[in-house]
């Protein structure tokens, strides 16, 4: 059974903005997270169900997620990602849906997307080649992003270059 990690409203205020609409995007703070994952490093344990506004209840089908992945769909800098990644190391690998830290990197891109995917893929070698609940690979995420900023060549380059077999 998993354990329970106290779930903090004030977090979720933080990252409950909807990464695919640009408007919404820039609402993200991230001074903010990394300050509050220095201060409130317990927080970021807990899953949060993001789609319906609220937290998990622990039900089968929910769409919860470690705040690491929303944070890094929002346009986390480098320096907040690892701040994150301090708070629950776990949370790198994803959660019951599949999706890794390095899906949501590559499914959203940003300025700090190729040092990100690089940190990543260096904590976790194989997330590359790991399939999430629709059996896409990170590389997929990447290839078929939906906000108006291009993946940039040189993030698609260093995807390849770890797994060519994709």
């Amino acid at each position: 059974m998993e354990q329970e990690f106290e779930q903090d409203p004030d977090l979720f205020k933080l990252i409950h903005h909807k990464p695919w609409i640009p408007e919404e995007r820039t609402m993200y703070d991230d001074d903010a997270v990394y300050r509050y994952a220095n201060q409130h490093a317990k927080s970021f344990r807990a899953r949060y169900d993001l789609s319906r506004g609220g937290f998990e209840k622990g039900g089968r089908g929910t769409s919860s997620r470690f705040p690491l992945l929303r944070i890094l769909a929002l346009g986390a800098s480098l320096r907040t990602t690892e701040a994150v990644v301090r708070a629950y190391p776990p949370a790198v690998f994803g959660g019951r849906d599949r999706n890794t830290a390095l899906h949501s990197a590559c499914a959203y891109p940003s300025e700090f997307q190729v040092p990100i995917i690089e940190y990543l893929l260096a904590l976790d070698p194989t997330a590359i080649s790991k399939t999430n609940q629709h059996a896409y690979l990170p590389i997929h995420n990447a290839c078929s992003a939906k906000i108006p900023s291009p993946v940039s060549l040189e993030a698609v380059k260093i995807l390849v270059e770890a797994y060519p077999q994709c």
